[in-house]
Formats: structure tokens, sequence, C-alpha cells
């Protein structure tokens, strides 16, 4: 039973909050953790980071989910987007691939040991856009885009939107005002950072991988609780993920570009984590990214031209509040499952 509650509990908070270096992150108005962040930590200080967010305190890091009793409310909030641009021309033929995301999310969960079981529900409201189109790869344009906007609940299994589906492809657009369900999973993966590991709300490996590493340094403001902010340059952030957008740029345009080429023509301003902690209980009280960098590479090269374009200005924040989560309505099995 213990393992199973953790396990739920895991599930429910969905394990994550930044599934890829271009995957969704947010851009609010307000950092919903803000601090002094002027001082570099020093020695005493950095070492306390590194205990609190070390592998042997990260199953407890938002407390003993275990013990009766034990409740958390969660505020996970994303508004941000993303674009990517790709346009290769290749013996006399040209092809052009877009892809960007679009949203606006703010989803409380409430989740509570109740004699060893956990309660989970959720509330909140979701506007979220993606669009795909492809032309020249094939006889035939490629375009899908879809969209939700509403109310947005969930429970442990699934999470709900009372509002307007809509879905857009080269043959076809489809919209109408519904009630639909998403497994929670998905949901989270499309709405709101996701990464699957063993951690609750943050991947805490990429923490973790960030310390003592050139390029990054770590701010602290300990005047009320003990906030962290951890600050990437150009340098540190490309070594972290120029991989992972190569790969990505390779799948969609057929083409390779490097991490010289990313830092040749990158426009950096910010990348930054934050964390704070309960300066008393020193239990996580809150997590967050801001992303403000973008990149347009041409290049020509064996008779191949292409234009890459990427613009990422984007921020994500979970953090703990003493407001919950609305009672779920009475009428969720007649909301209609959809596949993410």
């Amino acid at each position: 039973m213990n393992k199973f509650l953790k396990r739920s509990v895991i599930i429910a908070l969905c394990a994550g909050f930044a599934f890829s270096v271009i995957a969704l992150s947010a851009c609010s108005e307000k950092d919903l953790i803000d601090g002094n962040f002027r001082t570099e930590a020093t020695a005493e200080q950095l070492a306390e980071v590194k205990e609190l967010v070390s592998e042997e305190n990260a199953e407890n890091i938002i407390g003993d989910t275990q013990s009766e009793g034990w409740s958390y409310n969660a505020r996970f909030v994303s508004n941000g987007s993303i674009d990517f641009d790709i346009n290769v021309t290749a013996e006399d033929k040209t092809a052009d691939i877009t892809t960007s995301v679009d949203l606006d999310t703010d989803h409380t969960m409430s989740l509570s040991n109740k004699d060893g079981t956990l309660d989970a529900r959720g509330s909140g409201k979701v506007d979220y856009a993606s669009a795909f189109s492809a032309k020249g790869l094939s006889e035939k344009d490629v375009k899908y885009e879809q969209s939700y906007k509403g109310q947005s609940y969930s429970d442990m299994r699934n999470f709900y939107i009372d509002g307007t589906v809509k879905q857009v492809t080269e043959n076809s657009e489809y919209s109408q005002t519904s009630k639909i369900k998403l497994e929670l999973t998905d949901a989270f993966e499309q709405f709101f950072p996701a990464y699957e590991n063993g951690e609750v709300f943050i991947n805490l490996d990429v923490i973790r991988s960030m310390f003592d590493e050139e390029g990054v340094k770590v701010y602290i403001d300990d005047s009320v609780d003990f906030k962290v902010k951890i600050s990437l340059d150009v340098n540190a952030w490309l070594d972290m993920f120029a991989e992972e957008l190569s790969e990505t740029i390779s799948q969609m345009g057929g083409v390779t570009i490097d991490k010289e080429d990313m830092l040749e023509n990158c426009k950096f301003k910010h990348v930054d984590y934050f964390l704070q902690f309960d300066k008393e209980t020193k239990l996580l009280s809150g997590y967050g990214s801001k992303f403000d960098v973008s990149f347009n590479i041409n290049f020509e090269l064996n008779n191949i031209a292409a234009d890459i374009g990427f613009d990422m200005n984007l921020n994500s924040w979970m953090v703990k509040t003493d407001t919950p989560a609305a009672e779920l309505p009475e009428d969720l099995d007649s909301y209609q499952s959809i596949i993410g």
C-alpha cells in the first residue's frame, strides 16, 4: 500500500516540469518565485542547496506522502510559446516544416493521504494550441492544428476540459463546445512540462547536473524562505541541450547543425531555474524555469541550402498554495474520452 501511494502521488503530480529542451515552459507576466538574487551563493549555501536536492532527500521533498493526514496543494502555471521553422532546398526541391505551441494554463491539484489512499482532485483553466505543417516532403502537403480552451479538472486518472475543442487538417476543420477527457499523463505532457522520472515535480537530475559546471551561477535569497536562482550562460545552456536540439532538427528537416553553429547564431537573453524551500521544514514550496533564447541559421553545404529558425521565450512554475482545487463536477462520467 505504501509503495502504491507513493507511486500514485508521483503520477498525480506528473513527475516533472520540463520534458525536453524544446518542450513547454511558460512565459508569465510575474515570477511566482521572486527574491533578491544579487549575491552569489557562499560555499555553505551551495552545500545546503545540493543537500536539499540530493537523491536521498528527493522522495520526501514535499513531505512524507505516506503519512496519514499528509496534504499538498500544487499550482501549475504555464503560459508561453515556442516556434520552429526549417526550410531546406536540395536538388531544386524545397521543403518547409513549421511547428508551434502556444499555451496559457493555470491548474491547481490538491492531494492528500486518507487512510493510506491518495485522494486527488484538480481545477483551473487551459488554453492550448499547437500547429504543424510540412510542404514539399511528399506529393501532398501536411497540416495539423489542435486547440483546447476552457475550464479544467483532474482526478487520479484523467484531465477534463469543459470548453472548446478544435482540430484542423489539410482536408477538414472541426470545432465545437464539448466536454472531453484525456489520460492525466497525456494532458500534462501537452499542457504542462513533464519529465518521466522517479521524482515528484521536477527533474532534479537536471538541477544536480548544473552545480559546479562552468557558466553556471547560483544565487541565494534566504531572507524569508530559502530561495535559489540558478543562471546558465549560453555555453552552459548549449552544453546541456545542444545535442537534443540538433537531433530534433535532424529528425524534422534532415539536416545537421552542431553546437558551434547554434552558438554563433544564438540570441541569448537568459536561462534560469528557481527553487524555493520552507526555511524551517526545508520542504519544497516552489520550482520554476525561465527561458529566452533564439537562433536563425542559414547555410549551404553539398548543394543543400537550409534556413533554420528557433525561438523559445518560456517559463514554468509549480508553487505550493494555500488555495485548494475546486470540487469536481458531478458529471465527469459524461466527458468524452479522446487520445491526446
